[in-house]
């Protein structure tokens, strides 16, 4: 049986209720009790599996709090490797001819049990075919149509790709790593009045709607998930929390938003601590010692310095008389009022012959560091293709996909203004 979740009358109900600030009061008649909902969820489904595409450090540490759970974890994968089929890289992952694989070799279909009651998370990949009347959960935040697509930085933990999969186990009761929070009774005392919990004053950060069990708060620079959430008859409301433990609050703000983060514009996420985490992180991924991946990031920002300007998006002055003064970003031409669009160009010349082919050591974390938007490439991908990337604020990747890329020629384009990224291949 699939479970219909009325959480859309609720939703509304309490928004209502919430924008007056006279009565905390949400009218349930006829909408099924979102805790019962939740344990209803997770009874039902009698098998869960969970397929993670590309790994990287956001992936392992989400593949971390899967198997600590106890959850199902396979790989996307594909053939063409003469030892046989190997997880995908991020060029991959959304192929149509996936499969999947674990640890001990190639997995070949759902688990076993009645298809219905079988719910598969994709987690940045495509769905295998062959997976039958299985239930899909799409958790992503990279293509149009995702979960977290297009999501601003401020919402970066509900948008980020291992926020959706803690949202998820809060919902199936299934997170628990962080100290609780007691959320106490909100009351509403009378006509009028609203009593909220102590630390609710000041501190509260509603990212989507606290109400939900999966919903996600903040107090002070501290965030957690909603667990459970009940309304009873006299108005009051109770729910509890878990908080989130720092190391994947910055997971999430790094991998949704990092130019965003490095500027300030993620909640409860300090720019100076991101950068110590992400040199380490950094460090432990890749093997080395941070020593040498600042070293790293220290000769690519001398390499941002010293780029060329390209202009992503012009007015009829650049058009023919070339910058005119322009400087990295985007400006409006004094001689015509026109917007400009300069980026940094690292798509490689005879000088740097090693920008052609391989990305540059540590390149975004540099640019991001300096606040410097760029192109890269060509770039050989796993396909056998090349493309061009960029990154920079929301108006470089849009001048970047509107503009630059197709007159260029670039196909398949593909990239999130509010993430800060964008990528085509070349013909």
């Amino acid at each position: 049986m699939k479970i219909k979740l009325d959480w859309e009358r609720f939703e509304r109900a309490a928004h209502a209720a919430l924008s007056q600030r006279r009565s905390a009061r949400v009218v349930l008649e006829g909408v099924r009790c979102p805790r019962r909902l939740a344990e209803e969820r997770k009874n039902t489904m009698t098998s869960r599996l969970w397929i993670l595409g590309a790994s990287d450090p956001e992936m392992q540490a989400i593949e971390a709090l899967l198997t600590e759970r106890g959850e199902a974890v396979v790989y996307a994968a594909r053939f063409g490797d003469p030892v046989g089929p190997r997880r995908v890289h991020p060029s991959e992952a959304y192929a149509d001819d996936l499969t999947a694989i674990d640890g001990n070799g190639l997995w070949s279909g759902a688990p076993g049990g009645d298809p219905s009651q079988v719910t598969i998370y994709t987690v940045e990949c495509a769905l295998p075919p062959g997976t039958g009347e299985a239930q899909h959960v799409t958790v992503d935040h990279h293509r149009p149509g995702d979960p977290g697509y297009g999501k601003p930085p401020r919402e970066f933990l509900a948008a980020s790709s291992i926020g959706q999969v803690i949202a998820e186990l809060a919902r199936l009761d299934l997170f628990s790593l962080g100290r609780l929070w007691d959320g106490g009774l909100i009351r509403s005392a009378d006509a009028g009045k609203v009593e909220w919990p102590a630390w609710h004053e000041g501190g509260y950060y509603d990212a989507e709607w606290d109400g939900i069990a999966g919903a996600f708060v903040m107090r002070g620079s501290t965030w957690a998930v909603e667990l459970d959430f009940s309304g009873c008859e006299d108005g009051s409301w109770d729910a509890h929390y878990a908080e989130i433990p720092r190391d994947l609050v910055l997971t999430a703000a790094a991998d949704h938003c990092l130019g965003a983060a490095y500027r300030g514009e993620c909640p409860g996420v300090d720019p100076d601590e991101l950068m110590r985490w992400r040199a380490g992180s950094r460090a432990a991924f890749q093997g080395r010692s941070v020593e040498d991946v600042l070293a790293d990031i220290g000769i690519a920002q001398s390499r941002i310095r010293k780029a060329p300007l390209i202009i992503l998006q012009g007015c009829w002055c650049s058009a023919n008389d070339g910058f005119n003064g322009c400087r990295p970003g985007a400006e409006i031409c004094q001689a015509c009022g026109g917007l400009v669009i300069c980026v940094r160009d690292l798509t490689g010349d005879d000088a740097q012959p090693d920008t052609r082919g391989a990305a540059v050591p540590e390149l975004p974390e540099a640019a991001l560091r300096l606040g410097e938007a760029y192109i890269a490439g060509p770039l050989n991908t796993a396909d056998g293709r090349s493309k061009i990337v960029c990154s920079g604020r929301p108006e470089h990747v849009r001048a970047f996909l509107e503009h630059w890329a197709p007159a260029q020629g670039l196909t398949d384009t593909y990239g999130d203004p509010m993430r800060g990224f964008a990528g085509g291949y070349l013909p």
